[in-house]
């Protein structure tokens, strides 16, 4: 083992460290529940043929069985570990492909989070049933002042914290409960749990499975559509028994950023791994299409438009034969339009080029400052009157709403890729509500500024068919795409993407719910006030 790394980073050797010693002599390494994304670097000793060398690397409690990586991949990364004990081993294997099975292994422990831990959960449900105890039980003022305290201590914690009795009835909420479920206000104590949450209706099955068993129910990452876009949520169900009824406390835990975290790091890990391949690729690629576009243009020329030029008259009478019978000959064989299929062809694999190139390294154009308004506007006529969007239907029927703000501030940028990232945006969508013959196709633009954060936000949002979650998280990886082989590269959403965060310091992401539609929610950075 050569390096122990915490969110990309190595960790630093020192008593406050997880590494108290070089991570080659160390056995095991305590991590809290926060630095659960690490990752891990090994090598082997073989100089003969190094190229050549293999590795096969298993963590026990994650993995089913070994993962074997060449030499250019010598690190494993491991995301968002549950707390418990894991061990990582790794072993290698020289040019001959002799393995060395005793490898090495660490010890990884992964701390539980305090609101976790045996006392948190024990806790819980003593407020839940003190409560519950003292509503029955006692009505005077003493009691009454001690229920007020542990309310507010319940009311205080960040997470949604729900008591429930087996036969569905809310028995206690605290105020983050009220607050982030829309009932601020309302006496919901007493009546069904499921008739007031109804968005928890398909957890029904789990909670009352929790409750008759006596064991505790997680489901993580759950996804609910909101009226503010998707969010993603910690489910766990703590079943206990007061007073010889069975009860549950259901907790919440709004874990939506921390997703969108997880999913952008891997998404920047994609991108910057993909762009040197991508460039490699295309400079490879390049001059041969040159060469063939150039023979092909002459080859043109030369049998085409000006087959009549003398030098091609004498050439044919030298053959043996006349202009005239070689025009017939290629006109019956379709010769020129298979010329200008190769033409068109030539140029198709240029643009696919080209966008690689660009996807593949930063943009070195100078940026300045735009109003964001005027980009969509001019955007919006470009995708008027393309060629390729014209051919399957008239980009004009669908309906453009905008909801822009007063006063919004410029933005710093290269408006050519911009216009880029939005007419990416806007064909796809409209290609996919033309397929799916979405009925009053249209897109809403909303525009607006957040001056704490100095960022311009761009929502663009479709009614079209909406997109499955699988399709939503690689929507942004390289040569993904959903469309048959030759239509679509993969390309344009990634190079957007790679345009946004890379070359703008902004942020894009993507939000979508099937039958209902798909939004693109763009951040930039805006010009610093005089």
């Amino acid at each position: 083992l050569t390096d122990f790394q915490l969110f990309n980073k190595s960790v630093p050797i020192s008593e406050d460290s997880p590494l108290k010693q070089h991570i080659s002599f160390t056995e095991e390494i305590a991590l809290t529940h926060e630095q659960s994304v690490f990752s891990l670097k090994f090598s082997s000793l073989n100089f003969l043929y190094p190229e050549k060398n293999q590795y096969a690397y298993f963590m026990e409690g994650i993995d089913k069985d070994w993962i074997y990586v060449d030499s250019s991949q010598r690190f494993a990364t491991y995301t968002n570990l549950d707390p418990g004990e894991y061990r990582f081993n790794v072993k290698g294997s020289n040019n001959d492909g002799i393995w060395n099975d005793q490898g090495v292994s660490v010890q990884i422990k992964i701390l539980p989070p305090w609101w976790e831990s045996w006392w948190a959960i024990f806790m819980y449900i003593l407020i839940i049933v003190s409560i519950v105890f003292l509503i029955i039980t006692f009505r005077t003022s003493t009691l009454k002042k001690t229920k007020e305290g542990l309310e507010q201590l319940i009311d205080s914690m960040p997470s949604i914290l729900i008591g429930v009795e087996s036969s569905g009835k809310i028995t206690h909420l605290n105020q983050t409960a009220k607050e982030m479920m829309g009932i601020l206000g309302t006496d919901v104590i007493g009546k069904n749990f499921f008739d007031v949450f109804t968005q928890m209706e398909s957890e029904r099955e789990m909670i009352r499975k929790s409750i008759i068993t006596g064991e505790t129910k997680k489901e993580l990452k759950k996804s609910r559509m909101t009226e503010n876009g998707i969010k993603y949520e910690n489910l766990t169900v703590f079943p206990f028994i007061a007073n010889g009824v069975k009860n549950a406390v259901i907790r919440i835990d709004d874990v939506t950023e921390s997703v969108r975290m997880e999913e952008t790091m891997i998404q920047n890990e994609k991108i910057l791994s993909v762009g040197g391949l991508a460039a490699g690729m295309a400079h490879e690629i390049n001059n041969p299409l040159a060469g063939i576009i150039q023979t092909t243009s002459v080859l043109a020329n030369r049998i085409g438009q000006d087959l009549n030029l003398q030098k091609n008259r004498e050439a044919a009478e030298r053959a043996g034969t006349s202009i005239e019978a070689i025009k017939k000959y290629m006109d019956s064989r379709d010769i020129p339009r298979m010329l200008d299929a190769i033409k068109e062809s030539g140029k198709r694999v240029s643009s696919i080029v080209g966008n690689m190139l660009s996807f593949a390294r930063k943009g070195e154009g100078e940026k300045s400052s735009h109003s964001m308004m005027e980009i969509i506007h001019k955007t919006l006529k470009l995708a008027s009157t393309d060629y390729d969007l014209k051919r399957q239907y008239d980009f004009k029927t669908i309906e453009i709403k905008k909801e822009y703000s007063e006063n919004l501030p410029l933005i710093i940028c290269e408006e050519a890729k911009i216009q880029q990232v939005l007419l990416n945006i806007f064909r796809n969508g409209a290609e996919a509500m033309h397929e799916s013959q979405t009925e009053n196709p249209g897109f809403i633009i909303r525009l607006y500024s957040e001056q704490e954060q100095h960022r311009l936000i761009l929502e663009i949002e479709d009614n079209g068919p909406g997109i499955s979650e699988e399709i939503r998280r690689r929507i942004f990886e390289p040569f993904f795409t959903t469309k048959p082989i030759g239509i679509g590269t993969g390309l344009g959403l990634s190079i957007s993407y790679f345009i946004i965060t890379v070359n703008h310091n902004g942020e894009m992401s993507v939000e979508s719910t099937p039958g209902i539609g798909t939004k693109f929610v763009i951040s930039l950075p805006i010009e610093p006030a005089d």
